[in-house]
């Protein structure tokens, strides 16, 4: 078995010692297919300009949002950490 063969087969066992043999080939054929399919994806986008342009568009407004969730749970945080100490004070 080629070494490169053999890390791989040890990491999936290490992520999933619990699988039997079987599973663990049936895990690997599985994850083999998502990629295929998000390769599949990732290559239809990337060479259509139209899609491309949806995808950032799409992934910048994601960003926004997680920037003002993130924002709104900071400023949530500080303001029960302010108000705790005004209890204990």
């Amino acid at each position: 078995m080629p070494k490169a063969e053999r890390k791989k087969e040890r990491a999936i066992k290490e992520l999933f010692p619990e699988l039997t043999d079987e599973e663990r080939k049936e895990a690997e054929e599985n994850l083999k297919r998502y990629l295929e399919v998000t390769l599949r994806i990732y290559d239809r986008i990337t060479n259509d300009p139209a899609e491309y342009a949806k995808l950032v568009t799409l992934l910048r407004k994601r960003r926004k949002q997680k920037r003002k969730n993130e924002k709104r749970r900071s400023l949530a945080y500080y303001q029960m950490r302010s108000d705790n100490v005004a209890v204990k004070g």
